[in-house]
């Protein structure tokens, strides 16, 4: 059980383990060596899908260090919870299409999400009944489309292999661990992840389609989901600036329409979400600008100005809780991926739309802080999209400095290591 004494900044307490919760700590690090010992000691054992599964394992068995009770089905059962109003929908279109009067009489979670949110834990529940099993459906479901997803985009980027590890390595990252089981932001970093998978892809209707799909579903689900469309935005604003100004001779016309061009497909893919939430209206009567203000109302707006003392420290929090959720080796490497980005940039495409989207990512999130999201500072679980753009300069600055397989496998050691202390000593509120 957690003691009295708060982590700061992390979102969690402090506990101390007993002897069943340190059994199963040493078992899940028994456990992660066995496993990449057989993934990189032979190639044939080095797919995807056993992969995907190890980390699934990994998960679920990291967070059994805190019981099934409070690791796993605790964890979406907990009063207030999206699980618990999901228990009295009767009938999922009524309950979207009476979401804008009932939503401030919902639970905490719930009234701060759009519908999809609780929709999806109450179509889990018709399924599975039990919320440890929901909980394990969501750790497996947001890990094998976060795989596929995560895995094509570094393939876009990068060689099979590396993008293999980069996949591992993304399952065994602090904040997946803890938080990829049982967390409806499990999904929706699965579908931002979708919305950049299909973004970099280079063909136009698969593209658009599957960044239509993927956007809208992630956008019904939480209103976080703007943070994609805010980052492609920033990337196209600095595709356009570093290509027009690489160009010196093209004039001031030309290098506007250059943007616009560029701007063209997610033109496109805003305004096929903003149709179909039009004709979501008219079909149920569902307001999503409607429910935006109402969770707008029903947090943090303004407190900038109402307690600034608060705003500060709640934005430094929300960083700091990254940063921790990484660890000091990924911070580093980070910080070398950039610079290494940024030096190759001018003479390497590839580099240079790496650094961009990364860039991108950091100015979204930040803007996103400035504006007061995240009142409590909980971003390792709510903003766990970001670890997809810092790990892109990481997977550059491994490729980059051909990282011996040794130095790989420390580095998954270093990685897990962490994750598993911190399940073992924190109890993390979801």
């Amino acid at each position: 059980m957690p003691t009295n004494f708060r982590i700061w900044p992390i979102w969690g307490y402090f506990s101390i383990p007993n002897i069943l919760q340190f059994s199963v700590f040493m078992g899940t690090g028994v456990l992660f060596f066995l496993i990449t010992y057989f993934i990189y000691k032979d190639e044939k054992y080095n797919k995807l899908w056993i992969i995907t599964i190890s980390g699934i394992i990994l998960i679920i068995c990291s967070n059994l260090i805190n019981g099934w009770s409070a690791g796993i089905s605790g964890s979406i059962g907990e009063m207030g919870g999206l699980y618990n109003d999901a228990l009295n929908i009767e009938n999922v279109f009524q309950f979207i299409s009476d979401y804008n009067d009932i939503q401030t009489t919902l639970g905490t979670h719930t009234r701060t999400h759009p519908p999809g949110a609780v929709s999806i834990i109450y179509l889990l529940y018709l399924i599975f009944k039990d919320p440890g099993l929901i909980a394990i459906a969501i750790c497996v479901i947001s890990s094998t489309f976060s795989i596929y997803f995560l895995n094509g985009i570094f393939k876009r980027f990068f060689n099979k292999e590396l993008s293999h590890y980069m996949a591992f390595l993304y399952l065994l990252l602090p904040a997946i661990q803890i938080y990829y089981l049982a967390n409806i932001y499990a999904i929706i970093t699965t579908l931002i992840l979708g919305v950049f998978y299909f973004y970099i892809n280079l063909n136009a209707k698969i593209s658009i389609i599957g960044c239509v799909i993927c956007g809208f579903l992630a956008s019904f689900v939480s209103f976080m989901a703007g943070f994609i469309l805010i980052c492609l935005f920033i990337f196209e604003i600095l595709k356009s600036y570093f290509t027009n100004k690489s160009n010196k001779t093209m004039k001031r016309k030309d290098k506007f329409i250059t943007y616009i061009i560029n701007c063209t497909k997610l033109f496109i893919i805003c305004t096929s979400i903003l149709l179909i939430y039009t004709l979501f209206f008219l079909i149920s009567g569902f307001n999503y600008l409607e429910n935006f203000l109402i969770t707008s109302s029903s947090e943090s707006q303004g407190f900038a100005f109402a307690s600034p003392l608060s705003y500060i420290i709640t934005r430094a929090s929300n960083i700091l809780d990254i940063l921790i959720f990484s660890g000091p080796v990924l911070i580093v490497l980070m910080y070398y991926g950039l610079r290494v980005l940024r030096s190759n940039r001018a003479n390497n495409d590839t580099s240079s739309t790496i650094y961009m989207f990364a860039l991108s990512a950091i100015i979204s999130i930040v803007f996103i802080f400035l504006t007061g999201a995240y009142d409590h500072g909980e971003t390792a679980r709510g903003a766990m999209f970001i670890y997809i753009f810092l790990l892109l300069p990481i997977a550059a600055f491994l490729n980059e400095k051909r990282i011996s397989r040794r130095e790989k496998y420390i580095l998954l050691i270093v990685v897990f290591a962490q994750s598993i202390l911190m399940q073992l000593f924190g109890f993390f509120i979801w």
